[in-house]
């Protein structure tokens, strides 16, 4: 070789070979050796750094989502696989998810996000394991990320371990992470879910249009009441947990044969699958015969969260305003996003305001012409992540005297990762407007009652009751309070001025067994009512066996006036504690009409050995059951 060409400058590409979760890459590095005085040692260590191209992504966990989760057999749970702290995104994965006992569940499919140009999903015939290999992703740059989703069907009753193991994962870059801790899921599979039959009853055989037709719903194995749906033609109508729809009738609900069918339906549960029931009435007056059987079987959609107003039914004066929450409940993983519609079936009352909950990253609100109805819609919300999430605020006025129905149609519901809820049903709130309340700011009206009804000794537990409530005279409740469940699961209906059923069901399961007496609600009305003046009538009580438990179980007290005659025992001040906003708490302990710092510090020398459990519910501010110091504080800071 010449001199020339020995002190010239020769590029060498050196192409090198990375290997990442078993596919292949290839890169290009360049070396230049400058001249022939290079001694062989410096040329070898520019070779070997050519080399080196690739640097490690950095450190990373692979989990499966949820850690936990229950279903019942031949039901199916997702699990995200997700990996945890991203810089780079993902670009390949090579990994093996395996269910450790196959006869409580197996996997049945996988999907994989990111657009994968190249994937391997190999499901095992037994449903023991899944091989997943995928490239060329494109996901999120950082944070967490979800590759994929897993489906597993429940086989029979048990618990199994759901464990990943990854052989290989890179960024989109095509460098290695490296991968420490792949922590599992347990999956826990019930019994089936029991079937029960619908029975849905008509309070008219035949029909006109323009009459209204009352649609009562029951589970045929108990005769108690449900809320379920229940549609006609193209129109659907929520029972709410009364049981009952009523339903003005169009031509347009009637068949080529002239009859109008309804058909009633209900949502599965973890524990029960409905089977749908229908009614059919003749138009125009000719009878017609209902097939023996018309029960069809309801398919067993994917449950997800319903959608309520809270509290279940209020009362407002003419041109008076009341605040009313839109509430979704059996959420798991929050509501980052909704839209809903919401109207008010008659001119008795308007929609003035909504405002979105969550602190909404995204929010627009549209209220109608005649302000009947309302959209709300919400992205980007951090709001309670199980449970009960507040999801939109409904402000309505009272225009004219009378009764109307507020109800929510929910167009989109998502979680705060951005998946879907598939909304398991709503339900409206009754809205009663009467006279302009009593200007006498503070003071409740002299002509007021409370009827407080109160179960006791339910030793396996509470699922549901209801109570007919009749007065001797005329009398329209005013405010309903629920106490053993939430406001969202009690419901108040007046059927006219002297009957009122109140139904209150644990729908969330969070009342358990108790021997005390509790408090299901109170009901305030316009009239002053002596104890002979109301009695009740239990119509169904029954514990979480679903066994029917006495009515005698539940009382009723009736109350004019103030729930406190005296000052609190201990309490420096010589009146009796009042209730300003008649929410049922007491913050006017002292009783000055006002409420001040004052009322913390007299709170804090009652002696609630000497009061009942109604009046310590009245001043327990921090909701644990009992009256002390912290009580104090909490209304402090209220």
């Amino acid at each position: 070789m010449s001199p020339d060409t020995r002190r010239g400058s020769l590029v060498i590409a050196v192409v090198v070979v990375v290997v990442v979760g078993g596919l292949t890459g290839v890169a290009t590095a360049e070396s230049t050796i400058a001249d022939t005085q290079r001694t062989s040692t410096e040329s070898a260590a520019a070779m070997s750094a050519g080399s080196h191209v690739r640097a490690a992504a950095g450190s990373t966990s692979v989990r499966l989502s949820p850690t936990t989760a229950t279903i019942n057999e031949s039901r199916t749970q997702t699990f995200d696989i997700v990996v945890s702290d991203a810089d780079g995104g993902v670009g390949a994965i090579t990994t093996t998810v395996t269910v450790d006992d196959t006869e409580v569940g197996t996997i049945t499919d996988v999907s994989l996000n990111g657009d994968p140009g190249a994937e391997t999903i190999d499901i095992a015939d037994d449903g023991s394991e899944v091989f997943v290999r995928a490239a060329l992703m494109d996901t999120d740059d950082s944070g967490s990320v979800t590759v994929g989703t897993l489906t597993v069907e429940g086989a029979g009753p048990g618990t199994t371990d759901i464990d990943p193991t990854v052989d290989s994962l890179g960024d989109e870059d095509g460098d290695p992470y490296d991968v420490g801790t792949t922590p599992g899921s347990s999956l826990t599979v019930e019994d089936t879910a029991e079937s029960v039959d619908l029975d849905i009853s008509a309070d008219a055989s035949s029909v006109d249009p323009g009459d209204d037709v009352t649609f009562t719903v029951r589970r045929a194995d108990s005769d108690a009441l449900v809320s379920a749906t229940v549609a006609l033609g193209d129109n659907s109508y929520d029972t709410g947990i009364d049981g009952e729809a009523t339903v003005e009738i169009d031509e347009s609900m009637a068949s080529d044969a002239g009859t109008v069918t309804a058909v009633a339906s209900k949502e599965s549960t973890d524990d029960e699958t409905f089977r749908n029931d229908s009614v059919t009435l003749d138009l125009d007056g000719e009878e017609s015969a209902t097939p023996a059987d018309t029960a069809t079987a309801t398919p067993a959609p994917g449950d997800g969260p319903r959608v309520t107003f809270e509290p279940a039914s209020t009362s407002v004066g003419v041109g008076e305003q009341t605040e009313l929450r839109l509430v979704a409940t059996g959420v798991d993983g929050g509501v980052g996003a909704v839209e809903a519609e919401i109207s008010v079936d008659s001119a008795a009352a308007t929609i003035t305001d909504l405002e979105v909950a969550g602190g909404a990253g995204v929010e627009q609100t549209d209220i109608g012409t005649d302000a009947t109805t309302g959209v709300v819609r919400g992205a980007l919300m951090d709001t309670n992540d199980a449970g009960a999430a507040h999801i939109a605020t409904v402000t309505v006025e009272g225009a004219e005297q009378g009764t109307t129905s507020m109800r929510v149609e929910v167009d989109s519901l998502g979680d705060e990762s951005g998946t879907s809820y598939a909304v398991g049903g709503t339900t409206a709130v009754t809205v009663s407007v009467g006279d302009t309340g009593s200007e006498d700011d503070g003071e409740s009206e002299a002509g007021s009652s409370d009827v407080v009804l109160s179960v006791s000794e339910m030793p396996t537990g509470f699922e549901r009751a209801s109570v007919t409530v009749r007065t001797v005279t005329d009398a329209s409740v005013t405010e309903t309070r629920a106490e053993l469940v939430s406001d969202s699961q009690l419901r108040v209906v007046s059927d006219d001025p002297r009957t009122t059923t109140v139904q209150a069901v644990d729908l969330a399961g969070n009342v358990g067994a108790f021997d005390e007496e509790r408090t299901i609600a109170r009901l305030t009305y316009d009239q002053q009512l002596s104890p002979d003046d109301v009695e009740i009538e239990v119509g169904n009580l029954r514990d979480d066996n679903r066994t029917s438990v006495p009515g005698d179980r539940i009382s009723v007290e009736v109350r004019s006036g103030s729930l406190f005659d005296e000052p609190l025992p201990g309490a420096s001040t010589d009146a009796a504690p009042g209730d300003p906003d008649r929410d049922g708490r007491y913050e006017d302990v002292d009783g000055d009409g006002n409420v001040t710092f004052n009322d913390a510090v007299v709170l804090s020398f009652a002696d609630a050995s000497e009061l009942n459990n109604e009046q310590v519910a009245a001043v327990d501010f921090d909701s644990d059951g009992d009256l002390d110091i912290d009580d104090a504080v909490a209304l402090a800071f209220e």
